[in-house]
């Protein structure tokens, strides 16, 4: 008779033991054993397999839900496995990519890198960095990446995020800090040259005051008064890109002030060039400084222009008025933090040569142009403009299918003021004194010679505190003070103040080399009798110390 006889582990009631293994024999009862089982304790042995399992379901949910695109590669750099992002990040389904290695997805010219820097990948174990590839449907992003060699062997992780967009807005917010940069100094470049500029516009229409017409001097002083005009239209390009253009703001109509400009526009063009116009009815107004808005349409005339050439070509000005969602301002360059609703736009077409993409990165960027004689401030001046305008510029454009400028001016539920004449002043003369403030000696010397020549006695002062002691010694007999804004010891706003406390009727003229809104901005509420901008011309002086007083 056989018997069986098994011995194995004991475990404890109400809670889980060790898993066994169990070691069990059978005799036939002569002696002879006919089989034998051994059960062992395989707790520790489950437990691993468990951990495994689970391991393996914590990766496969992270390989499958990662935003990241995950590849696993192995020696050669081929693809055995990527996640759905992996197949999202490169266009590629993940049969496809199966079938791919490495230099697949990345740009021709960087295949030989790519060889270089997986060799040292595999040496080193690990690699992090950035390189670009091309999507399945042709597109490059940039990526970021961290790769880890043999997480089994022969099988390394790559780990791909796309920071194309990242890297957009970083470049966006280095392009604007340069821009502010540029800006600071063009403006200040400007108002020192139009300081100089006080003093050759003021001696030239002095020296013609003191010539006969028939002097044979009087052409050169002319041509003196064209060249520092065009030195002043050159400042106030400069001042316009760096948003500290004159500005006398009123409500307006585009389409009517572009309209007002159709002769001059139309002189302006190239040989071969045909001008279109699309005017909206009807357009809400805008707040915008009307001569600003009529350089700015200048400028993008000339420039559409000039990428026409010696050939036929067409530019198109077009008005109109559009909403604005988010989507579409966070396409537009300068302002992608404006406000969703109605903006006026003005556009700018032209079927000239177009630009490609390393030329649309640099067109605003000050004195940076394609032409061989260009000086480059055209386009910059735009952005300056539209920038002090709160709006925004859209550019459309690619090599051989011509280019599209597209400003956005924020519009107001106001009718756009009627347009206004200006006659021309009748000559004046005056009498008193006038007190001249300003640091520079060329302009109150300048100054003092036509004020004189308008029947005024001057009395100057090189600084605030100089002035406010003449001030002080003169008091009953000055009739108005002529006022510089920037000054050294004591600046034109305190001064303004000093005066004014010891006589509160004093009318005064501030004059700036940089816009009107800016330098009058700190005496607001004041009331201050008027501003003259430099460089100005004795007529315009005159007009300013006319008003002044009579207001």
């Amino acid at each position: 008779m056989a018997r069986a006889r098994m011995s194995g582990g004991r475990q404890s009631r109400g809670r889980p033991g060790p898993t066994h293994e169990c070691r069990a024999s059978l005799s036939d009862g002569l002696g002879e054993t006919v089989f034998t089982v051994i059960i062992r304790d395989i707790t520790e042995r489950r437990r691993a397999e468990e951990a495994i399992a689970a391991g393996r379901q914590r990766f496969e949910a992270i390989f499958s839900h990662s935003k990241e695109g995950i590849f696993l590669l192995d020696d050669a750099g081929r693809c055995v496995d990527a996640n759905p992002a992996g197949s999202s990040l490169t266009g590629y389904s993940r049969d496809v990519l199966l079938a791919m290695d490495i230099r697949g997805i990345t740009l021709p010219e960087d295949h030989g890198d790519v060889a270089q820097g997986w060799a040292e990948f595999l040496a080193a174990g690990e690699r992090s960095g950035e390189y670009t590839i091309t999507t399945n449907g042709g597109a490059t992003r940039d990526i970021e990446y961290q790769a880890v060699a043999n997480i089994t062997p022969g099988v390394h992780l790559w780990v791909l995020r796309d920071i194309t967009h990242r890297k957009q807005v970083d470049a966006a917010l280095m392009h604007a800090q340069k821009l502010e940069s540029l800006s600071a100094l063009a403006g200040g470049v400007a108002h020192d040259f139009n300081n100089l500029l006080v003093a050759v516009l003021g001696n030239a229409d002095l020296a013609l005051e003191d010539l006969a017409p028939e002097s044979p001097a009087v052409d050169s002083i002319l041509q003196v008064k064209v060249a520092a005009r065009r030195a002043a239209d050159l400042a106030r390009e400069m001042l316009a890109f760096s948003g500290r253009g004159r500005f006398v703001v009123e409500r307006l109509d585009m389409s009517v002030l572009v309209e007002e400009m159709t002769h001059l526009l139309n002189v302006s063009l190239a040989k071969g060039a045909v001008l279109k116009f699309n005017f909206g009815p009807n357009l809400p107004a805008i707040q915008a400084d009307p001569t600003q808005i009529r350089q700015l349409v200048m400028n993008l005339l000339v420039n559409a222009s000039d990428a026409i050439g010696d050939r036929s070509g067409v530019i198109s000005i077009t008005t109109g008025v559009m909403r604005c969602d988010r989507e579409y301002l966070n396409e537009t360059f300068l302002r992608p933090d404006l406000a969703e609703g109605d903006y006026v736009y003005l556009e700018v077409s032209d079927t000239g040569a177009g630009m490609d993409a390393a030329t649309r990165d640099r067109i605003f960027d000050p004195f940076f142009t394609t032409k061989p004689a260009g000086r480059g401030l055209g386009l910059s001046a735009v952005l300056g403009i539209v920038r002090a305008h709160r709006g925004a510029l859209k550019v459309y454009s690619e090599l051989g299918k011509g280019s599209t400028f597209k400003v956005l001016l924020p519009s107001i539920d106001e009718p756009a003021d009627p347009v206004r004449e200006h006659p021309a002043a009748a000559a004046w003369t005056g009498s008193g004194t006038v007190l001249v403030v300003d640091d520079q000696e060329s302009i109150r010397a300048v100054a003092a010679r036509a004020l004189e020549r308008f029947g005024f006695e001057v009395i100057l002062a090189q600084d605030g505190r100089e002035a406010i002691e003449r001030f002080r010694e003169n008091q009953d007999r000055i009739r108005v003070v002529l006022l510089d804004k920037v000054m050294p010891r004591l600046g034109g706003e305190e001064t303004f103040r000093e005066l004014r406390r010891i006589k509160p009727d004093i009318p005064v003229v501030v004059m700036s080399g940089y816009n009107e809104a800016e330098a009058t901005e700190e005496f607001a509420g004041k009331g201050i009798a008027g501003f003259i901008q430099k460089p100005f011309e004795l007529s315009a002086l005159r007009d300013a110390i006319r008003e002044a007083l009579q207001g």
